[in-house]
């Protein structure tokens, strides 16, 4: 009776250290973009029909260029900036202060989100041999709760995610986002 015990024991340890891995690589992974501080993301959100595209060039912890088809922003410390059409005004509220607390909370919330980590297979995703990790997210995200099947793809060279696709939604109505991070981009953000 004893020795089953043990060896019970053992068995869940096992599992723990199993399941514990791929879930710290997914949080290593979180924490390596915030120590890069400098990167482009181009996102595709796909509802139902409907498809919006945006590009955010970002310089942590408080700069950043919003590019869509429908318009364009750029937050800074001295201010923020938006373009409608042609013409650049600046706004009257400062929201770059916003911005820089809702990344670093979105970050935190999100890996305090992270259930059922696995790893899958390996692929070239984004132009980069990577290790690809599935995940439930599931919590509150800057106060909203979540729920959403997520697949990151992460660099095996540099530890840094080159995709991330979040499903969520209802069957009859569901959301993709498609995040491909670009971090060898030329980044400089600017005032208009």
């Amino acid at each position: 009776m004893r020795q089953s015990s043990a060896i019970v024991g053992v068995l869940l340890c096992m599992t723990q250290v199993a399941t514990a891995a791929p879930r710290d690589d997914v949080i290593e992974a979180f924490d390596a973009v915030m120590a890069a501080g400098k990167y482009r993301v181009e996102v595709a959100t796909v509802t139902g029909k409907r498809e919006h595209v945006m590009q955010l060039d970002v310089e942590l912890p408080n700069r950043f260029h919003l590019r869509s088809p429908e318009s364009e922003m750029i937050l800074l410390p001295t201010g923020s900036w938006m373009r409608m059409d042609q013409q650049w005004m600046r706004m009257p509220v400062d929201m770059s202060k916003t911005v820089e607390a809702f990344t670093m909370r979105a970050i935190e919330d999100g890996k305090a989100s992270l259930r059922d980590v696995s790893m899958g297979a390996d692929a070239i995703v984004a132009g980069c041999e990577a290790r690809v990790y599935e995940y439930r997210q599931s919590g509150k995200i800057m106060g909203v709760q979540s729920e959403a099947e997520v697949e990151m793809a992460v660099c095996k060279d540099t530890g840094l995610p080159s995709q991330i696709v979040t499903r969520s939604g209802s069957e009859r109505k569901p959301t993709v986002v498609t995040s491909i991070y670009d971090f060898a981009a030329e980044i400089s953000i600017e005032a208009p």
